[in-house]
């Protein structure tokens, strides 16, 4: 090794000790706020079981790390180390599932930590599959750093609070905002508290703006640091301002019972107050009683495991249910409800009270589509600005900030079409399998939640012919693609053509007449009469600037403001035609830009279809139950496309567009959330 190599070898080295320093207190910090909870929620016992399995799980993860670190800058990797594979091939795995599952017995009302009838097979298995594939990744991110290390590869210096990228900013604006929350007093939610919210939006706005400021030098070239702090600092805003019950966002009453279930991962719980968070009994004709929620947050506020002590609260089921609905949660729609289980698997860890869980499963939603909408924007080679302009919408912002499988959508489409993009950019290499494994799985994870979406896979078709070695890879990779969206398809198409026995035929929330099988051969046999509602329907909601305010403004029961989306919708045109840099451009010709519009409308006039056939009465000449929020996750695909060649001075587009994008959203939670 030469002098070059060696000297950037130990200047990673010492990079590498500092970051272990601090992610050594960071862990630290978090197993002694664990036991403490544990030692004032359980037994000596049991909380120093579970303090040992932490410290076990910590050590373990450690060490494999330690030892691979070493064998990537030895450069003998897995070669003649039979404890380094063993540890990082079986113990790092299964000291995270033992971790993870003693914590969540620690969490689960009325479990006993020292009972075997408590730990579950079924999650140590699941714990463990989700374990192999982090260590995995891990390890690869390890390799790659390893080995560009050997290769003498100096990277740039950049700010502080950057030095690390996103997973960094993300605690440099938190915390800053969680002690606004504590200083405004925000976080205790009362109706009449509008001072204090009013004191934390504008605390929530100069975090972000400073920060903005100390980032200046690097916003041209890392834009997703600005859209990471817009989206945290309005979203957090959101998340403690709001009431903290449900029913403030579209069903997400609904959503909130998904997310509960899978909290548990099986044999969920549930108390009283959880009952009447899915019942909402504050809502009245849509319309919500501040009265009537603020007497359930009087009442119903205590810790969760107060209830089973009172004998208020059951098991109601064994497996992976919704916990109140009793209906299964075992089916690919469950996946966007997983960061939000998360934040109420922790809140119940930490003990917190009700109101505390309802904030903590929204911020892990937030904190979620946070990174990943970032993340989108750092891959994509051109159209930054206006992706994240998406992003940074305020309806975007309440979504993610409440409890919605929208965000789960939104952000996988926005990062599979960045690394397809990415991937058409690099014209010169051979795709590798890994490259269109990257491209097509987070869209197909997007997909999930809502399978309508299914013509955005369109894009992937679009992958240039010399990116393969030969015409046999290109075939199998085009077969892949049509089999990925034939699944896709499969997962809505099959249960409208073969219905379960008992099943409803239709969401009765349209209304009377509701028949799917029914409004099918309506359309088959009125095809002119379907085609002129369509058109006239998508002309005056989609398409038209009034209507914009639905998918640019709009907070759900909150009301919406009329009249309001002409501006914002100016916002986001002026954004796609002038987000045009000369040194970043898309490498898709005139007739690729098409088929991408194309794939896209096509995927929004099905979401339209979709719900003209199983929420509209047969034979209706109008549209019930579409929201223009459903066009958020193919907004960014309709106008990305749209490239013209301009003057240099539009490459300072980004001031304004993270200005609009504050303004907008403060005059949303003005109107809508600090005064009620």
């Amino acid at each position: 090794m030469d002098d070059v190599t060696a000297d950037s070898y130990e200047a990673e080295a010492a990079g590498w000790s500092t970051r272990a320093k601090v992610a050594a207190s960071l862990v630290a910090l978090c197993c002694v706020a664990c036991s403490a909870v544990l030692f004032v929620r359980a037994s000596v016992v049991a909380a120093l079981f579970a303090s040992a399995c932490m410290l076990l799980g910590v050590a373990v993860l450690a060490y494999a790390w330690g030892v691979f670190r070493r064998a990537v800058g030895e450069g003998r990797l897995l070669a003649g180390s039979v404890p380094l594979t063993l540890a990082l091939a079986l113990g790092a795995p299964v000291a995270g599932a033992v971790l993870l599952e003693a914590l969540t017995v620690a969490g689960t009302p009325g479990a006993a930590l020292l009972s075997p009838a408590s730990w579950s097979k079924l999650r140590l298995l699941l714990f463990w599959l989700c374990c192999v594939g982090m260590t995995a990744l891990t390890c690869r991110r390890a390799s790659r750093r390893g080995a560009s290390t050997c290769d003498g590869d100096d990277r740039p210096s950049r700010p502080l609070p950057v030095r690390w990228g996103l997973a960094s900013l993300a605690p440099t604006c938190l915390v800053p905002l969680g002690a606004a929350a504590v200083l405004s007093g925000a976080w205790s939610w009362g109706r009449e508290a509008s001072g204090e919210r009013l004191v934390f939006l504008a605390l929530c706005v100069a975090v972000a703006v400073v920060l903005l400021v100390v980032l200046r030098r690097t916003l041209r070239e890392h834009v997703e640091y600005a859209v990471l702090v817009v989206i945290l600092s309005m979203g957090t805003f959101l998340c403690f301002a709001m009431p903290p019950v449900t029913a403030i966002s579209w069903d997400d009453q609904i959503h909130f019972d998904n997310a509960l279930g899978l909290s548990y991962v099986t044999s969920p719980h549930v108390s009283e107050p959880e009952q009447e968070l899915v019942a909402v009994p504050w809502v009245t004709d849509s319309i919500l009683d501040y009265d009537e929620m603020e007497r359930f947050l009087a009442e119903g506020g205590e810790p969760y495991a107060e209830h089973l002590e009172d004998g208020t609260g059951d098991v109601v089921a064994s497996g992976s249910v919704r916990p109140v609905s009793l209906t299964s949660l075992l089916n690919i729609v469950s996946f966007g409800s997983i960061p939000s289980a998360v934040g109420l698997w922790l809140a119940r860890l930490l003990g917190l009270p009700l109101a505390g869980m309802v904030v903590c499963g929204r911020f892990f939603n937030l904190l979620f589509y946070a990174l990943m909408a970032a993340n989108a924007v750092r891959i994509i080679p051109a159209r930054k600005v206006l992706m994240g302009l998406v992003a940074m919408l305020p309806t975007s912002v309440f979504l993610a900030s409440n409890y919605s499988k929208d965000p789960w959508v939104t952000a996988w489409i926005m990062l599979g079409v960045s690394q397809t993009m990415r991937e058409f950019s690099r014209r010169d290499e051979r795709l590798t399998p890994l490259d269109a494994a990257k491209c097509v799985i987070p869209l197909v994870l997007g997909l999930f939640p809502k399978a309508v979406y299914f013509p955005v896979l369109g894009i992937l078709l679009l992958m240039p012919r010399e990116r393969f070695a030969t015409r046999r890879g290109h075939v199998l990779y085009l077969a892949s693609v049509v089999a990925v969206a034939l699944f896709i398809i499969s997962t809505f198409v099959m249960p409208l053509l073969f219905p379960e026995p008992g099943a409803a035929d239709g969401d009765w929330r349209g209304g009377e007449g509701v028949s799917s099988s029914g409004q099918i051969r309506y359309v088959l046999s009125h095809p002119l009469e379907f085609c002129v509602t369509m058109a006239r329907y998508m002309g005056e909601t989609c398409l038209s600037p009034a209507a914009a305010g639905g998918y640019t403004l709009h907070y759900a029961y909150f009301s919406h403001l009329p009249g309001s989306g002409e501006l914002p919708f100016a916002l986001v045109v002026l954004t796609a035609v002038f987000d045009q840099r000369s040194d970043e451009r898309l490498s898709l010709s005139l007739s690729g830009r098409v088929w991408v519009v194309v794939t896209a409308a096509c995927a929004v006039f099905l979401s339209v279809v979709a719900l003209y056939v199983s929420f509209t009465p047969v034979g209706l000449d109008w549209v019930n139950g579409w929201q223009p929020r459903y066009l958020i996750p193919m907004l960014f695909p309709l106008l990305m496309a749209f490239e013209f060649r301009l003057p240099a001075w539009c490459e300072r587009l980004l001031p304004v567009v993270l200005a609009g994008a504050i303004v907008l959203s403060c005059y949303c939670d003005v109107s809508h959330v600090v005064f009620l």
